[in-house]
């Protein structure tokens, strides 16, 4: 080997260098960004998770309060329909009475 070949080796070589220190850069700044991506991953799958829980915890409240709407109404209810009893009772004894005293009045007089 000679010093012309020499030299065009070590050229190359270095020049081969240089380019591998400069894909090791590369890869290392590739495989930081893939860390910081796999970081943001793992946060949304926590929120996924924490969403998930929240939503089952949500249709829980919501059945409560469903049911507890149905027993207000309930409860709303009662009074209106004591009224409504009294109410029809009382006309009814107004009725019978004003019916009872024509009644009367016919019978009475001869």
């Amino acid at each position: 080997m000679n010093e012309e070949q020499y030299a065009e080796m070590a050229a190359q070589l270095a020049s081969n260098e240089t380019e591998h220190k400069s894909f090791r850069r590369r890869l290392d700044e590739h495989d930081a960004l893939l860390r910081e991506q796999n970081k943001i991953v793992v946060a949304i799958e926590k929120q996924s998770a924490a969403i998930e829980t929240m939503n089952t915890s949500m249709g829980r409240v919501e059945t409560k309060v469903d049911n507890l709407s149905c027993r207000v109404d309930a409860v709303e209810k009662k009074p209106a329909e004591k009224w409504e009893k009294v109410t029809w009772e009382i006309l009814k004894y107004v009725l019978l009475a004003v019916a009872g005293f024509i009644i009367g009045m016919f019978l009475k007089t001869p």
